[in-house]
């Protein structure tokens, strides 16, 4: 039986508004498939790049969408993310620049490049 003294503590109800930002930061942290280390880029593509698509290009790298790579290689990616080795992805800038994100085998370290800085 409950003390009468005691104030009755029900759970304050949730609103639309809590329950999408709680679903947000779930799915935020859940996105997250690998670490990228430290990240790092070449002179070529911080030149031509717009920064905002290499920050789009680091989140979907790190989501596993590598972007256009062939069926082989989207195999060795999700190897990769599993065993720690190497993974690339293969993006294009808003201004028609075809770059790359690799992370290397460990995953110590994330490099964006152009191919020809390969």
């Amino acid at each position: 039986m409950p003390d009468s003294e005691s104030p009755s503590h029900s759970p304050a109800p949730v609103t639309p508004t809590d329950a999408r930002r709680d679903a947000f930061v779930l799915l935020a942290v859940s996105l997250q498939k690998f670490n990228l280390g430290r990240i790092v880029i070449t002179s070529n593509a911080d030149a031509l790049l717009p920064q905002a698509d290499v920050k789009t290009g680091l989140l979907r790298h790190q989501r596993c969408d590598w972007g256009d790579v062939c069926a082989e290689d989207r195999k060795v990616n999700e190897r990769g993310v599993l065993e720690q080795g190497m993974i690339l992805s293969v993006y294009q800038s808003s201004n028609g620049v075809k770059f790359w994100i690799i992370t290397d085998p460990g995953h110590e370290a994330t490099t964006v490049l152009l191919p020809d800085d390969y």
